[in-house]
């Protein structure tokens, strides 16, 4: 993938007749093993199509050999420490000393050998924006950076040609307090933050869940970095028997958020943090 060197470089793709509008209506497709997304307009016409292969077989796979080569690796400690432990006296201190590091390192083998052929063979879930469910044309591509995520989770919007359009990043243990997705430029200037709704309905949350819909995650889009407060939209979920949830943009008039941008956050919001 290729950085822009400008804001106006990262604009100059025509933008697509879907994204020019101010609300968003997002609906997840049930009873498939992908995540699939139709976003649709306030009449309810399909607009864009999203997925998110969720590669259940490779994964499921991945995780099988994983299993298997760590099973192995461990027998093949155990092996040598107890052709070490025969070699010694029965019984003795040297002996008991040899069996105990001998488990200790055939559970470090298992798990670590076990997590290493996982990230290797398990593939990324990128997420692609078509202008339909035919999949006629891909619209714009969102690049899970990493496989293993420990305090912090990336992602890189770009166009279909590779040419890089702004990076989506979370940290897990901001997530613990209140959830917040940050939006910046290629070259890391803020544009946007995605932020729960409410420091005290995500304590709630945390501490009583969805409540029947009632503490149901909602969240705000705010200028640059969220410092300032400065509410530009709102991710909302309807409450409805459908799972589906409206991205409203009216709040930003002067239109400082891409339109691309904001349904591309909207799709993560709701994928990336498993809603």
């Amino acid at each position: 993938m290729n950085n822009l060197s400008s804001d106006q470089e990262s604009s100059n793709k025509a933008m697509h007749p879907a994204f020019a509008r101010e609300k968003f209506l997002l609906a997840q497709k049930h009873f498939s093993l992908q995540q699939k997304y139709y976003v649709r307009d306030e009449n309810d016409n399909a607009i864009l199509f999203v997925e998110r292969p969720s590669h259940l077989l490779r994964n499921l796979g991945a995780l099988l050999l994983a299993v298997f080569a760590g099973v192995l690796s461990s027998l093949a400690i155990v092996g040598i420490g107890a052709f070490i432990s025969q070699q010694l006296e029965r019984g003795t201190v040297a002996a008991q000393v040899i069996g105990v590091l001998v488990v200790a390192f055939a559970l470090l083998a298992l798990a670590g050998v076990a997590f290493v052929v996982l990230v290797k063979m398990s593939k990324k879930r990128h997420v692609t924006i078509y202008d339909n469910d035919k999949l006629t044309t891909e619209l714009l591509k969102i690049f899970q950076d990493k496989k293993v995520e420990f305090l912090t989770a990336t992602f890189t919007v770009a166009f279909p040609d590779g040419q890089v359009l702004a990076l989506f990043q979370k940290n897990y243990l901001w997530n613990l307090f209140r959830k917040r997705w940050y939006c910046t430029t290629p070259d890391g200037k803020p544009l946007f933050t995605a932020m729960e709704d409410s420091v005290l309905k995500s304590i709630l949350r945390r501490l009583l869940g969805p409540l029947f819909g009632i503490l149901r995650t909602n969240f705000v889009f705010l200028k640059g970095d969220g410092a300032f407060d400065e509410s530009l939209g709102q991710f909302n979920r309807k409450f409805t028997l459908r799972d589906k949830y409206v991205l409203d943009m009216t709040e930003d008039r002067r239109m400082f958020i891409d339109r691309r941008l904001a349904v591309a956050m909207a799709v993560m919001l709701d994928t990336g943090e498993r809603r």
